[in-house]
């Protein structure tokens, strides 16, 4: 999506570009304008929307010139559709009060195929290192899938280069954004992680959506992240809400012992939580209190430390019934 100043593109170049090679496109092509309250977002949506400064620049683009990138979309049924593409330039344009948008509607996407859109449209606009911990894990993810060996992967980036520029690069593209790699080795060289740090955030992608967000605001510890990771989603939603409830830090030493357990009840999850704070509840301090010399030798000077507390003790007891009396 141009930002301010940029000059105006004309869509329909874009489209004539994609038309003229049809059956390339994966899942086809249709060029429309629709209804902003028919697009729903993708289903598993893992990215940012644009905030500040990035975001009013692509508001005053859209007052100034219109959405000039037509989003994709996937279509669901005859009046419905799920956003693969746009979603910033979608929040962008009801800001600026829009109703319609201009889409390239598609169909018959497999899930892997939507994913790609949704990914690699991030990629283009954002590098890798700007993105947050749970957004690189769902790159991560796509490199991973079967669609990275496949030519179809190569037909989306192409599909999503012509309407970025408005051109076509067949023959660079290929070149540019073939990406065979099968090892975590070789997807750590390109992103320029190391082979454990992939592994870490390819774990990302196995937790609920609440403690994702909570890596990305860097509440929860990326290595505490892990070891939740691999508890069964329900089991997951048992921890966050115990430990919101009783106010429980989810570091690297309290998730443990979850993943300790052989199997993991809502019951149990508390418990657990409960006597780990039991344990680790302070000892209250003892405080020593300091008596005038003369009662002291009047009344305690031939008692040891245990009768001295013992006749304490016995003195402020009948004090407090006779006040209660």
């Amino acid at each position: 999506m141009p930002l301010k100043n940029a000059p105006k593109r004309n869509i329909a170049s874009a489209i004539d570009l994609l038309e003229q090679d049809y059956d390339s496109v994966v899942g086809g092509v249709r060029f429309t304008e629709l209804p902003i309250k028919q697009i729903q977002p993708y289903h598993d949506h893992r990215f940012h929307l644009y905030e500040g400064q990035r975001l009013e620049d692509m508001v005053e683009s859209i007052q100034q010139h219109g959405v000039l990138n037509p989003v994709i979309v996937l279509r669901l049924n005859e009046s419905n559709y799920e956003m693969l593409s746009g979603h910033n330039r979608l929040h962008a344009a009801q800001l600026v009060g829009l109703t319609v948008i201009p889409a390239l509607v598609k169909e018959g996407l497999t899930e892997d195929e939507a994913l790609a859109y949704v990914i690699e449209t991030n990629l283009i606009q954002r590098s890798f290192t700007d993105m947050k911990p749970s957004e690189q894990a769902a790159v991560l993810q796509l490199r991973f899938s079967k669609l990275t060996c496949q030519g179809r992967r190569n037909d989306i980036l192409r599909e999503l280069h012509i309407l970025e520029t408005g051109e076509d690069s067949s023959n660079s593209t290929c070149a540019l954004i073939e990406h065979k790699l099968k090892t975590r080795d070789k997807v750590g060289e390109e992103y320029g992680l190391a082979h454990a740090s992939v592994a870490r955030l390819l774990r990302l992608n196995e937790l609920i959506e609440p403690f994702r967000e909570m890596v990305d605001k860097g509440i929860l510890p990326l290595y505490a992240a892990v070891d939740l990771s691999y508890l069964p989603k329900e089991a997951q939603q048992w921890v966050l809400e115990a430990s919101q409830t009783l106010h429980y830090p989810l570091n690297m030493k309290n998730v443990k012992v979850f993943r300790e357990q052989p199997e993991l009840t809502r019951d149990l999850v508390y418990g657990l939580i409960q006597g780990a704070q039991a344990q680790n509840k302070p000892a209250v301090p003892m405080r020593k209190i300091s008596v005038p010399k003369q009662t002291y030798e009047r009344y305690f000077k031939d008692k040891s430390e245990e009768e001295v507390q013992s006749v304490l003790e016995q003195a402020l007891q009948a004090w407090y019934e006779r006040e209660t009396e």
